[in-house]
């Protein structure tokens, strides 16, 4: 907000300048004050500034001086003119601090100052201190409310301010509703008002009493105005009108008065029905803005004005006669309007550059004269679908938009038309010759005509750009002579149906980039496709006759392909390709490949050569079974409906490039979820270090989608419906802080929309402070048939928490899910639905966890694939992964000598433990039993240097629960004596709360280093196992919610070591 005050001046401050020379002062002064109080006056100014000091003090401001040092720079104090510095940072950074600071030390300076801090809370005080101001001084008040989130004024706020001259009251945020209130209106406005700008103005109309004898711009864009004021008044200063976007708004004022008025803009006045007739008679009136004002009907039959320079009647719908208008006329805009003909006059305005009549579905004719409108450039006649005759047109015209009109030819004159640059005939289905057009022509757009062949002639167009022959049914000949278009750079041929040989290239076309051939009958490339060098985009989309691809990507070429080292795009879906050419890897440029509807079933592993390849399109490859390691910069794959899809390949020398990827996996019913989550948290993993090691890296859309009705396990926090809230740490904004793993679980039901979830943070605290972020997760911008439960996981670094110190306050955070297409609409409940979300903290200590994940996962999963193929057993490859993942890395002797003693009080966690999703015990478990103890007989040797030690497991039944865990494990050692011996070590699984309703399995390794260390366990011969299941705190759970069904053990030694190392080298 800015309050202007005037300065005035007298010959006593005159008299009295020296003290302004003195003491570098200022004093504004006044007649009509006695002479005693102007005296202390005068003295109360001088002490002010002789004994000023500021109340504030530098020293604890640590780095404060250098940047208040800076901006005072900037402000340019000592010149006699208006400055603006704006101060930006981050919350805390000290920008009203330092503010403060300079105020404090420039303000004696001024005659008159105020520091206004924090005003987007206090905008009610703004009125408040202006009351308490010398009414009459305030001539000027400025305000953005873009940030205030409602307030209300009263009738009065305005009624002191007798001098107000300027008011501006806006909003820099387009699009943001109103946030002022007038509940009771407003009963007076300053008769001195020269400037009223209010965006949003509350009320139904301006104050009764309000004289507008003084008001040169007037702007009450989408306001609840529905008239102005009342009666005839005095607008003769009147200059600027802007009422766009009043939808209220029926009628204006008599303007008669307005004899200079400039700019009348009622643009989208939606309930405006007429505008008066004094519009005619506006001398002045340079540009009338009447676009959207879908009820207007008419208007006066003739505007006069001399200056009327743009007349703007787009979307009119209702309007079907075009006002005649002096000759001053360069724009006319009657695009989507009612109107049936143009008027003759037309022809008079030799100064038209402009003449949009897009969309005139009545206009049956154009006037014969149209060719002396001399200095058109531009002509948009384009939807005009009842004209079927054309006149001659001006020689100077450049753009000429004639696609969807019924036109069956072009006028004769057409090719003398040398400026013409721009021809648009597309959809003109009557059009059976290709146009004879100036050789200056640089884009020609003929897509949808009957046109069957093109001359060879058009190697005389040497400045064609683009040449577009889009969906010609008849289009069958191409001359070879377009390869001397030297300058072509866009041709596109899809959908021409009848296209069947393109020409031998026998020239280099080097500036040929585009080249689009989707949908014809091709049976072969361009050849030699080398002589197409700068070639960037290639579409080959559905040409089912095509059976060279392999050709194409071999070329018989050096191995470096060089001249294609511009193609960048390779669309070949819906070829019916049987099998994609390992050359492929060759074409190094590439960065989108679609290889969508085709008929493969593997993809060779040398498509990870791509470094460059950034999106691969297998949409509908049904019998693709598996994918080999993608390329590194890959961020984006679309396998939706890839049936077969069975394994993904994962490798932890896949290196992050970018910050953005999007895996969609929808309707891969095949793809186990267990072989997708390796490669989702391996993915997860390199991203977020890139993220935290390079802080330039910025925040990107990271998200895969693929089938499942349940929320992955290592997610922290999870529940029911489409809300989670996660308790958070004093410090859980820290630099340690990496980002949030979201998850939704969304049921589909005959679903073909677009998609995208928007996740909704709502930081709150126990002061009842609170703060709203969100972001999104990418789903697809087409349409996909989905009617399955699908699973959409995404990473989102949330910079903002990291960056703002204030987040650091918030003890809670609500996410809520919800469902939108791409163009934010929310989706019906009926189609989609959040059944189930979760939510991670991932903190950098906490990335390596993930491998804690990602390695049992992939176990399963290649067990499962063993077991498919027949390979081998499932049992065999989950514990020969076990022990070479988990006991094969550890190195025993590190362990300390009391690390599993009873009598320690914090028994630790045995480290090397995992689970699986499965319920029966694997075979390789010597010692197998229902329920939760098993026992083992011991030989006499137990002890020997041979023992390694034992492998447990447990089987547990989960069934809605949700809590932390931990399985201890209690060894009760015995004989035949009666002696006996118990210790315990733990199975730490979860050290926070999950949730899940299914089976899993449970496995540990415990090197029991305390039985090799002790001789007196050599005298048991029996050993029972017992599992218990607890909290993390130790507290055992119900077993309603949790049991151990079936468990086993095996005790490990030296051959069973050497026996699965073998087998893992032969497998």
């Amino acid at each position: 907000m800015a309050i202007g005050i005037r300065h005035t001046s007298s010959n006593l401050k005159k008299r009295l300048c020296f003290f302004g020379v003195l003491f570098d002062i200022s004093v504004r002064l006044h007649f009509g004050r006695p002479e005693s109080r102007l005296v202390k006056q005068i003295i109360h100014h001088i002490l002010k500034k002789l004994n000023y000091a500021s109340s504030s003090d530098l020293k604890g401001l640590v780095g404060m001086d250098s940047r208040m040092k800076q901006i005072e720079a900037l402000l340019c104090t000592q010149l006699p003119e208006v400055c603006f510095v704006g101060i930006w940072g981050m919350g805390g950074s000290g920008k009203t601090t330092i503010a403060g600071e300079i105020f404090n030390k420039i303000a004696r300076e001024y005659e008159g100052h105020y520091f206004l801090a924090n005003g987007t809370g206090k905008v009610e005080g703004i009125f408040l201190d202006v009351s308490k101001l010398r009414t009459e001084n305030v001539e000027g008040m400025f305000l953005n409310v873009s940030e205030i989130r409602e307030i209300e004024l009263s009738s009065t706020a305005f009624a002191r301010l007798y001098n107000l001259r300027l008011l501006k009251i806006y909003n820099s945020v387009a699009g943001d509703k109103c946030t002022v209130h007038l509940p009771s209106g407003l009963e007076s406005l300053s008769h001195e008002l020269r400037y009223l700008h209010w965006d949003g103005y509350p009320s139904t109309s301006l104050p009764c009493n309000f004289r507008p004898q003084n008001l040169v711009e007037l702007n009450l864009s989408s306001s609840k105005v529905k008239q102005l004021w009342r009666g005839d008044q005095n607008l003769v200063n009147l200059k600027d009108v802007n009422l766009s976007n009043c939808e209220h708004i029926t009628s204006l004022p008599d303007l008669s008065k307005a004899r200079n008025l400039e700019r009348l803009n009622l643009q989208f006045c939606t309930s405006l029905v007429k505008v008066p007739s004094s519009i005619q008679h506006l001398d002045r009136l340079n540009d009338l803005d009447l676009r959207g004002c879908t009820s207007l009907i008419n208007l006066p039959s003739r505007i006069n004005s001399r200056c009327l320079k743009s007349l703007n009647l787009s979307g009119c719908s209702n309007l079907k006669k075009c006002p005649e208008t002096a000759r001053k006329l360069t724009y006319l805009n009657l695009n989507e309007t009612a109107v049936e003909e143009l008027p003759q006059s037309i022809g008079e305005q030799s100064g038209l550059v402009v003449l949009n009549l897009k969309n005139c579905k009545h206009l049956v004719n154009l006037p014969e004269n149209i060719y002396l409108l001399k200095s058109l450039l531009i002509a948009d006649f384009s939807g005009c679908s009842s004209i079927s005759r054309l006149p001659d047109f001006p020689r100077n015209i450049s753009y000429l938009y004639l696609n969807g009109t019924a036109i069956e030819e072009l006028p004769s004159s057409i090719g003398g038309l040398r400026e013409l640059i721009y021809l648009d005939l597309s959809g003109c289905s009557s059009i059976t010759e290709f146009p004879k057009v100036s050789n200056n022509i640089k884009e020609l757009y003929l897509d949808g005509t009957a046109i069957r062949e093109i001359p060879s002639s058009i190697e005389c167009l040497c400045e064609l750009a683009e040449l577009h022959l889009r969906n010609c049914k008849q289009f069958e000949i191409l001359p070879s002579s377009i390869c001397k278009l030297r300058k072509l750079e866009r041709l596109n041929l899809s959908g021409c149906l009848q296209f069947r040989n393109f020409p031998e290239v026998l020239e280099p076309m080097v500036c040929l980039r585009y080249l689009y051939l989707e949908q014809t009958s091709i049976t072969k490339l361009p050849s030699p496709i080398g002589n197409l060098k700068g070639l960037a985009c290639l579409e080959v989309g559905n040409c089912k006759y095509l059976n060279d691809i392999e050709s194409f990507v071999d070329l018989q070429l050096p191995k470096r392909c060089v001249d294609l080292d511009c193609l960048r795009k390779l669309n070949l879906d819906g070829c019916s390709l049987s099998e994609v050419p390992d050359s492929l890897g060759r074409l190094s440029s590439l960065e989108v490949l679609d290889l969508s509807g085709n008929n493969f079933k593997t993809i060779p592993i040398s498509i990870n050569k791509l470094l460059e390849l950034q999106y691969l399109g297998l949409r509908n490859c049904k019998r693709l079974k598996s994918l080999p390691e993608l390329p590194p910069q890959l961020s984006k794959l679309d396998a939706d409906n890839c049936e077969s899809l069975n394994y993904l390949e994962s490798s932890s020398s896949t290196v992050v490039q970018g910050n953005i990827f999007e895996f969609i996996f929808t309707n891969c019913l095949s793809l186990c979820r267990i072989n997708q989550m390796p490669y989702l948290l391996m993915k997860f993993q390199l991203y977020t270090k890139k993220l935290h090691q390079l802080p330039n890296v910025r925040e990107g859309a990271c998200s895969f989608c693929l089938p499942g009705g349940v929320s992955p396990q290592w997610l922290s926090h999870q529940s029911w419906g489409s809300t989670i809230t996660c308790q958070l740490s004093s410090h859980w904004a820290n630099n340690e802080f990496l980002g949030f793993c979201l998850c939704a679980v969304i049921a589909f039901h005959s679903f073909s929309h677009s998609l995208q979830v928007k996740c909704t943070y709502h930081f709150s605290n126990e002061h009842g402070d609170n703060h709203d972020l969100y972001c999104y997760l990418h789903g697809w911008y087409d349409e996909k048939r989905i009617d399955s439960d699908h699973i959409l996981i995404g990473f989102d670094p949330c910079l903002v928490a990291k960056e703002d110190y204030i987040f650091s306050d918030y003890s809670k955070v609500l996410v809520e899910f919800q469902l939108e297409d791409m163009n934010g609409n929310l989706l019906p409940l009926d189609l989609c639905q959040v059944h189930e979300c979760g939510v991670r903290l991932l903190y950098e200590d906490g990335i390596h966890c993930i491998d804690y994940y990602c390695d049992p996962l992939e176990a399963m999963f290649q067990a499962k694939r063993a077991r498919f193929q027949g390979s081998c057993s499932e049992d065999y490859i989950v514990m020969s992964f076990m022990f070479s993942k988990l006991a094969n890395s550890l190195d025993f002797q590190l362990y300390p000598k009391e690390l599993y003693r009873q009598e320690e009080p914090d028994v630790p966690a045995v480290p090397s433990s995992f689970w699986i999703c499965g319920d029966t015990t694997p075979e390789w478990f010597s010692h197998q039993s229902w329920g939760s103890t098993v026992t083992c007989q011991l030989s006499s040797h137990l002890a020997n240097s041979e023992f390694l030690g034992f492998s447990l497991c447990a089987v547990i039944a989960f069934r809605y629960f949700k809590n932390s865990l931990q399985v201890k494990c209690t060894y009760h050692f015995s004989n035949e004596h009666g002696d006996s011996h118990d210790f315990y070590c733990y199975l730490r699984i979860w050290n926070y709360e999950r949730r899940t309703c299914s089976e899993h399995i449970f496995v540990g390794f415990d090197p029991c280093l305390v039985i090799k260390e002790n001789d007196m366990f050599s005298k048991y011969n029996k050993v029972s196992v017992e599992f218990q299941l607890e909290d993390i705190n130790g507290i055992f759970l119900a077993l309603d919610v949790c049991q151990v069904c079936e468990c086993g053990v095996r005790l490990l030694d030296a051959k069973d070591k050497h026996g699965l190392e073998t087998r893992l080298q032969a497998q």
